[in-house]
């Protein structure tokens, strides 16, 4: 029960800071320096590949019978 808490907790947060930062700097960038967009584009994809991969293990270990 606490577990599912934190994770539902972490997911609302992770949407906060999409909708609030990731948003205006990806607008920021593709206004200044389409380079430095490319860039930054792939910091977060690597950056959500792990998050989904961290989700992942949480559900194979969740699934897993002792």
């Amino acid at each position: 029960m606490i577990k599912q808490l934190i994770l539902k907790d972490f997911i609302i947060q992770w949407k906060f800071l999409i909708w609030y930062i990731l948003y205006p700097v990806f607008f920021y960038m593709g206004l200044t320096d389409t380079e430095n967009l490319f860039i930054i584009l792939l910091f977060i994809g690597s950056i959500c590949m792990f998050i989904a991969s961290i989700f992942v293990s949480v559900k194979i270990y969740e699934k897993r019978e002792f």
